[in-house]
C-alpha cells in the first residue's frame, strides 16, 4: 500500500511538472509572438519634413509586424524630447529612434543603451551616445553642393544671409561649413550674418526681414533648414524684392516648392527622411533577429531640385 502511495504521488507529481512546463512553453510562445514595439521620437511634430519621417516608420512598421510608437513636442524643445526618449526608456520599449540634434539627449539615450535598448540615430549623428546606427543625409558633402547652386545662380557674386533652426546643431553647423567651404571658391561670395529661427516659420520670414533692413547689401538667403527657404521667400514677397534676391535651401515642404515654381527660390536641396526612418526600423528589427548593421554610418542620398527640374521630380 505504501508502495502504491508513493508510485501515486511521484505520478501526481511528475503531471504537475508537465502542466507546469506546458505553461512555461505556452508564455514563451506567446511572447514570442508579441511584435516588437519600438518608439520613434519625431523632434517637431507636424512640420513636413517630419511628417516624411513618420511615414518611412510607418511603413517599415507595417512592412516588419512591428508596433511603432510616434511621439514628441510640437514645438522644438531639447527638454521635451529629451522626456519623451526617458519615458520610451522606462517602458522598456524594443527600439529608440530619434534625431539627437541637441547634446542634451545624450545622457537619456546612453540611459536607453544601458538598458539594453538599441538605439538608431536618424537625420543627425550622435557617435557619444551609444547609437547601433545612423542614417541620415552627409551633411557637409551636402552644404557644399548648397554653395555650388547658390555660386551657380549668382554667377559667383552675392552677400548671403544665413537662416537656420539652430546655430549649435550638428546637422546644421556641417551644412553651413561645406556651404562656406564651397562660397570661399569664390571671391566675390561673402556671408553676412548667420541667424537663428528655431524651426518656426514666422520667425524665420521675421529674422529675413530684419536682415534685408540691417544689411541693404544683402541679395541672397541661404535656408540650411526646412522653414528657412520658405521664410526667406515669404518675406521678400512680401516686401516686393522678390527679384532682387536669390535663396537656396534645404529640404521639400510644400511652401518650398510652391516658391521653386514661382521662382522666388532658386533651388533646394531635398533630403529623403521617409527612407533613414524605414531603415531605422528595419535595423532595430534585425538586431532583434541578431543581425548587427554592415556599416554604422549610413548616408541617405539627396536630390538638387530647381525650377528646371522640378516638374520632373514632383509631377502634378
Amino acid at each position: 500500500m505504501r508502495r502504491k502511495s508513493l508510485v501515486l504521488v511521484t505520478a501526481i507529481a511528475m503531471m504537475a511538472n508537465m502542466v507546469a512546463m506546458g505553461a512555461v512553453t505556452a508564455s514563451a510562445d506567446e511572447n514570442a509572438s508579441d511584435p516588437l514595439e519600438i518608439t520613434w521620437v519625431n523632434p517637431t511634430v507636424g512640420i513636413d519634413y517630419w511628417t516624411q519621417a513618420d511615414n518611412g516608420a510607418k511603413a517599415a512598421a507595417e512592412d516588419f509586424g512591428v508596433e511603432l510608437n510616434i511621439v514628441g513636442p510640437t514645438e522644438t524643445s531639447p527638454e521635451q524630447q529629451a522626456s519623451y526618449i526617458d519615458t520610451a526608456v522606462s517602458q522598456g520599449v524594443d527600439g529608440i529612434m530619434t534625431c539627437p540634434w541637441d547634446v542634451a539627449f545624450t545622457p537619456s539615450l546612453k540611459a536607453a543603451t544601458e538598458a539594453g535598448i538599441p538605439v538608431v540615430a536618424v537625420d543627425t549623428d550622435d557617435p557619444d551616445c551609444g547609437r547601433i546606427a545612423f542614417f541620415g543625409t552627409s551633411n557637409y558633402d551636402a552644404g557644399y553642393q548648397a554653395g555650388k547652386l547658390m555660386a551657380e545662380a549668382t554667377g559667383g557674386k552675392a552677400k548671403i544671409c544665413i537662416l537656420t533652426a539652430v546655430l549649435t546643431s550638428p546637422t546644421q553647423v556641417d551644412r553651413i561649413e561645406g556651404f562656406e567651404a564651397a562660397i570661399s571658391e569664390y571671391p566675390d561670395m561673402e556671408i553676412l550674418t548667420k541667424e537663428q529661427t528655431d524651426s518656426d516659420l514666422q520667425k524665420s520670414v521675421d529674422k529675413a526681414t530684419a536682415c534685408i533692413g540691417a544689411y541693404p547689401e544683402c541679395d541672397a538667403f541661404f535656408g540650411a533648414a526646412s522653414l528657412d527657404g520658405a521664410g526667406a521667400a515669404k518675406a521678400v514677397e512680401e516686401m516686393g524684392v522678390s527679384d532682387n534676391f536669390t535663396i537656396v535651401c534645404f529640404d521639400d515642404i510644400e511652401e518650398t516648392l510652391r516658391y521653386i515654381k514661382s521662382g522666388v527660390i532658386f533651388g533646394t536641396i531635398v533630403q529623403d527622411p521617409y527612407m533613414m526612418a524605414y531603415d531605422a526600423v528595419k535595423t532595430i528589427v534585425e538586431y532583434h533577429d541578431g543581425v548587427m548593421p554592415e556599416e554604422v554610418i549610413n548616408p541617405v542620398d539627396v536630390k538638387l531640385v530647381t525650377g528646371d527640374n522640378i516638374n520632373e521630380v514632383y509631377p502634378d
